[in-house]
């Protein structure tokens, strides 16, 4: 039997590979475009057949303005050819318009894609022309629609000129004239890579911007701020305008400069938008979108040449980011601190001090802060070389999102034992429903589920429940590989959100015993974790060293004996950088101090021996029970954790029973010296886990008898971990009065 219920929780989501698909609010051009069926080619051929890739001759305007023999808004794009370079059809359509001497476009075909998108082909060559006629069917990369020429107002200019059009059903147009009110990017249609920030260069002039963008740019939009204002240049509204106001070199109160491209395609633009022609301000945030509203180039630009810019803008409803403030100076040191700012002052910091590396800095910030639009800055401290700078991002969050996940439990899943399938849900409504599928099918007894949110604790104003879980529990998983497609179905429009899990079932498991072990109160103030991935443990000793200081031995990859009940291999004693300003290429695993046994006698319990320094000893361990299952639903989150490569060396241990948390924090102290913290108890709020973290001193530990009365925990500060999902967690820290934030996730190995 299959069963599926629902739980609920609130925590905060990390970025996941996910479909996507809106109908009620998104605009039509970006519904058809997405969901065509058509396969789309550029209109002229590359080595003597069709391609999805730009024609070889590039690009030599691009949509927007442009300065030739004075200055225009260009609606499409040119691309240059030899005459009588065969153009083709960009994707199948009905042939709506065939122009013969069509003005300044010259001879022009015109090809109805369906669901109101048009393109519209110009200056097609007088000879041969017309070779389609209206009516007639095209095939995409195959229907030669005529020959590139320089009929209309371009003679002796050899090129296409390709519109798109993208027609709402009220709009009345039918394809039989071109209506470049309606034009949009032609790069909406045609494959090509979406522009990056880093071809893309921003200055501040005064009370000008200057921007230097290629030709072929997917940049639409164009947003600049200061002084409490914000004007924007958006393409689509200055075409709406019609023919004669388009070409005006004022648009919403900024003035439009353009230096032409430096070379004949694919080449770079000079864009000059001043804010003077609308009443002067110096820009201080200088925001680029794409066609289809996504974040091109997000910076702040201030004195000293300092930006500020998310990994993610806009992002999805409590998705978490890394913002980057980056110092362009010469050799830039210092650090950066990053706030939120509340009505235009610093508000509540969010990362202190960041020490500059390569001239950057970065500071990772949870879900819980992008749930509505919210403005970061950042400020620089300078140094002997560089002056104090500062800059301000405006996040975007998209609040209508849903964002869905999905993982298998338990992650080695196999025929012998039932298997969870976890979706987790993030949006501010959570009406919709979870549905699980393997090959087109749903599930039986797995959906539609609800999704049930999990009360927050106590707040005033009382936080939303804008997170929650659907599970489906297979009894029985069949042997092989699956690919899940878990679907949450929107409440509030018909679009839904859809992910796929896929999960290798094995015939048989191993027993797990991960946990946190120990050898009773008679040892209370030393322990072991094991995580244990299918065959492989991951074993680490928590102890003390002859001064009673907290050392820790790993033994990161052992072997099973013959019989299937014991684990051995060699243990290691590394060194590294301090926590506080880690630095991975510091590690050092160092030679292995010795080797370590454990002997499983049941389930539940286990003999260590261990030989260490030449010192041999042994231990009984037990599993240590700290708390019940309570049956309340919780985040699943027990296993070994990391800050990734460039944080290896150090790790964290989550032993989870019911909804407690247990993690040890085996890390370095301020002489790289191996060391641990430990949290034993704490609370949750949502997604979020906090409690305090504690060190520890005790008896010596290796050669000779422990002492529990020697055991002194103190308190030495407090840990949260924000979990995105349940394999992805912001870990935040205060100890010995420093504040430092890590991105972790589970452990692969």
């Amino acid at each position: 039997m299959q069963k599926c219920f629902a739980l609920a929780v609130r925590f905060i989501f990390s970025s996941m590979l996910f479909v996507h698909f809106a109908y009620a609010d998104t605009p039509s051009h970006l519904q058809t475009t997405a969901t065509s069926t058509s396969q789309i080619f550029w209109p002229l051929w590359v080595a003597g057949k069709a391609s999805a890739a730009p024609n070889a001759n590039g690009i030599r305007y691009g949509i927007g303005p442009r300065a030739v023999d004075g200055y225009d808004f260009h609606a499409g794009l040119d691309l240059p050819a030899a005459n009588l370079t065969p153009a083709y059809a960009v994707a199948d359509g009905t042939v709506t318009g065939v122009n013969a001497g069509s003005g300044s476009e010259g001879n022009q075909v015109i090809v109805d894609h369906g669901d109101g998108r048009f393109t519209i082909y110009d200056h097609l060559s007088a000879t041969g022309f017309p070779m389609v006629s209206v009516g007639a069917k095209v095939v995409g990369g195959t229907t030669k629609l005529g020959n590139v020429g320089d009929t209309g107002a371009v003679a002796g200019n050899y090129h296409l000129h390709l519109t798109y059009i993208v027609a709402s059903p009220g709009s009345g147009y039918t394809g039989t004239k071109s209506n470049e009110r309606l034009a949009r990017s032609p790069l909406e249609l045609l494959p090509r890579a979406q522009t990056a920030a880093a071809d893309i260069g921003v200055k501040v002039k005064g009370s000008a911007v200057e921007i230097s963008l290629p030709v072929a740019a997917t940049v639409t939009r164009f947003v600049v701020s200061g002084a409490g204002q914000t004007r924007s240049l958006d393409y689509y509204a200055v075409l709406s305008e019609g023919s004669t106001d388009r070409n005006n070199t004022v648009q919403a109160g900024l003035g439009i400069a353009v230096a032409p491209p430096a070379g004949e395609t694919d080449g770079r633009i000079v864009l000059t938008l001043d804010t003077a022609a609308g009443g002067a301000f110096t820009p201080e945030t200088v925001t680029l979108f794409d066609y289809a509203g996504n974040i091109v180039y997000p910076t702040a630009v201030a004195q000293g040449g300092m930006t500020l810019q998310s990994s993610a803008n806009p992002v999805a409803y409590r998705q978490p980011v890394m913002l980057t403030a980056m110092v362009a100076g010469a050799n830039a040191t210092g650090t950066v601190t990053f706030a939120v700012q509340s009505n235009g002052a610093l508000g509540v910091i969010v990362c202190i001090a960041v020490p500059l590396v390569s001239g950057s800095a970065m500071c990772p910030i949870p879900g819980a802060r992008n749930i509505s639009n919210v403005q970061y800055s950042a400020a620089y401290s300078g140094d002997a070389a560089n002056s104090a700078a500062s800059a301000t991002l405006r996040q975007v969050v998209n609040m209508d999102s849903a964002t869905v996940t999905a993982l298998a439990l338990p992650q080695q899943p196999s025929a012998s034992a039932p298997m969870t399938l976890r979706a987790m849900v993030t949006a501010r409504n959570l009406a919709g429903k979870v549905a699980f599928f393997e090959k087109g099918a749903a599930l039986a007894g797995c959906g539609p589920a609800a999704v049930s949110a999990l009360p927050v604790a106590d707040a005033s104003p009382p936080l939303n429940a804008d997170v929650g879980i659907a599970q489906c529990i297979i009894d029985k998983p069949a042997v092989g590989a699956h690919s899940y497609v878990v679907a949450y179905t929107h409440a509030t429009d018909p679009g839904f959100d859809q992910i796929s899990l896929p999960v290798t079932i094995a015939a048989s498991a191993r027993v797990n015993y991960t946990d946190m072990w120990w050898a009773g109160e008679a040892e209370n103030g030393w322990g072991v974790s094991i995580t244990q991935h299918d065959a492989i443990q991951f074993i680490v000793l928590y102890v003390y060293d002859a001064a009673g200081k907290p050392v820790f031995y790993v033994l990161p990859n052992g072997h099973w004996y013959e019989d299937q009940e014991t684990y051995a291999g060699a243990l290691y004693q590394p060194t590294s950088s301090p926590f506080s300003a880690y630095d991975a290429a510091s590690f050092k695993a160092n030679a292995s101090v010795g080797t370590a046994t454990v002997s499983y006698t049941s389930i539940d319990s286990a003999r260590l021996t261990y030989t260490i320094d030449g010192v041999a000893g042994s231990k009984t361990l037990k599993r240590q029970v700290f708390a019940s299952e309570d049956g309340r639903p919780k985040l699943q989150v027990n296993d070994l954790w990391w800050g990734g490569q460039e944080q290896n060396g150090w790790g964290m241990n989550i032993a989870q029973q019911g909804s407690v948390l247990f993690p040890v924090w085996y890390t370095y102290d301020g002489r790289g010296r191996d060391t641990w913290f430990v949290v034993p108890g704490g609370t949750w709020n949502g997604p979020t886990f906090s409690g305090d973290i504690y060190g520890t001193n005790s008896s010596p530990w290796l050669g000779v008898p422990y002492n529990p009365a020697a055991f002194a925990p103190f308190k030495a500060g407090s840990l949260t971990l924000h979990f995105a999902d349940q394999s992805n967690a912001l870990m935040t820290y205060t100890i010995n009065g420093v504040t430092q934030s890590k991105v972790i996730t589970r452990r692969p190995y």
